[in-house]
């Protein structure tokens, strides 16, 4: 449902040593997300076990595009859940899919959407 990386660049991004962090494990339990993290090549190497709930960690996907400047719009109506990236006047020569991301949660559209911001250079 949700790339090991993607979930690394959402809740990892500001830390120090974000590109020594690995995810190794991930398990979606119900609307959780458990995840183990390895962190190598800083002084002290440790591995943390954490979870977090699928709908904050949507939250956060949210907040990092912001960050940017980007803005994921999501609903949810009859036909299934939509998210919608909305681009700041700087981002002209990046081609946003008009018709937005669909998924069967809103949850996932969100990671959807994330996911090509990342892909496409739309978050730093």
């Amino acid at each position: 449902m949700i790339p090991k990386y993607i979930l690394k660049e959402v809740l990892f991004y500001k830390e120090k040593y974000k590109d020594q962090t690995e995810i190794t494990k991930l398990i979606i339990n119900g609307n959780y997300i458990e995840y183990t993290s390895e962190v190598s090549g800083n002084p002290y190497n440790y591995i943390t076990h954490d979870k977090i709930n699928i709908y904050e960690l949507a939250h956060r996907c949210k907040e990092r595009a912001r960050d940017n400047e980007f803005f994921l719009r999501s609903f949810y109506d009859y036909e299934g859940a939509f998210c919608y990236i909305s681009a700041p006047v700087w981002a002209d020569k990046i081609e946003i899919p008009k018709t937005g991301f669909c998924s069967n949660t809103e949850p996932e559209a969100i990671f959807k959407a994330c996911e090509w911001l990342l892909n496409n250079k739309g978050i730093k």
